[in-house]
């Protein structure tokens, strides 16, 4: 697909240092090279085709048969999911899948494409960027035996925004099962508050309500630290928790600092890197990606009920 995440953020926001959508993380590595854009919608293939002298077209059959790809990359709705990646595992040419999250229209669909995937010998993982990352790595590793208490700020929907914390905190330490998950609801009609909370990991999960704004904000509190993202959940800050002070000189500052080949907004970018090794340590991936959507589905349950209250 052609929409934001698979072309259009670069489109929108021209930004010449980041890269935010795949299209341009891919034609951007020396590793892959881009063959064809598949999308139903001709104005988005135009601008493709302009952007990156490519060709594309509405028929993913026609472009399989064509260009006999290694790899696709599923970025379109939800609901478009399972049906794609069945036309995807009848080619024998692909081999690896990278899918949108938070992957097929809920739990049962992502576990269906992970089996359907199996059969056909093709490793997909779930395109949550900040797994992938070194520098989010490091962090997680750091704060795997540490008791800590996250609050996340979101407004685009508990599946659009809250799968990339939810599947973030579940690489920091996984729970035992599911049901030892423990959830709670309060707040307002369209602006609620759900808490989430396993072995050491407590977590908020807030939707202040605010429209026309991109909020994805995350702040993880030690007894000590305090990690501060970005609005984008891009790159972290760290402080010291008592005095809120932002450390510059500390050790841990040196420690948790960008690396030096992650700019702000480029997840892709480091992604695509290191695709081949993300493939090789699917099965890692795959648990956190398949109860980040069960923990997703029951999310949305709760927050429904809650709002028949009202």
């Amino acid at each position: 697909g052609l929409g934001n995440i698979g072309f259009l953020y670069d489109k929108l926001f021209k930004s010449k240092k980041s890269n935010l959508s795949h299209a341009k993380s891919i034609v951007g590595s020396k590793k892959f090279k881009l063959v064809c854009g598949v999308d139903k919608n001709l104005s988005k293939r135009k601008k493709f085709e302009n952007t990156f002298k490519l060709p594309s077209t509405s028929d993913l059959k026609k472009a399989l048969s064509k260009y006999s790809p290694e790899i696709a990359i599923v970025a379109t709705n939800n609901n478009s999911h399972y049906s794609i990646i069945k036309v995807l595992s009848d080619f024998k040419s692909i081999k690896n899948i990278v899918l949108e999250k938070p992957g097929g229209r809920n739990f049962n669909e992502l576990k269906n494409i992970y089996s359907l995937c199996q059969k056909k010998d093709i490793s997909i993982i779930v395109n949550y960027t900040r797994l992938f990352q070194p520098y989010f790595k490091k962090i997680a590793k750091y704060l795997k035996n540490k008791e800590l208490f996250a609050i996340f700020q979101y407004n685009r929907g508990i599946a659009n925004n809250c799968s990339h914390i939810i599947s973030y905190l579940l690489s920091i330490n996984f729970p035992n099962k599911i049901s030892n998950i423990n959830i709670n609801v309060c707040g307002f009609k369209n602006n609620i508050s759900i808490y989430i909370q396993w072995k050491n990991i407590k977590c908020l999960l807030i939707n202040p309500g605010i429209k026309n704004l991109e909020l994805t904000k995350l702040e993880i509190f030690t007894n000590k630290l305090k990690f501060t993202s970005d609005n984008n959940f891009a790159e972290f800050k760290v402080y010291e928790s008592q005095k809120s002070k932002l450390i510059k000189k500390h050790i841990l500052f040196e420690k948790f600092k960008l690396l030096k080949n992650v700019n702000k907004n480029n997840e892709l970018k480091v992604f695509y890197k290191d695709l081949i090794q993300n493939f090789n340590e699917m099965d890692k991936y795959k648990k956190i990606s398949l109860t980040t959507s069960k923990l997703i589905e029951k999310l949305k349950k709760y927050e429904k009920g809650y709002n028949k209250k009202f």
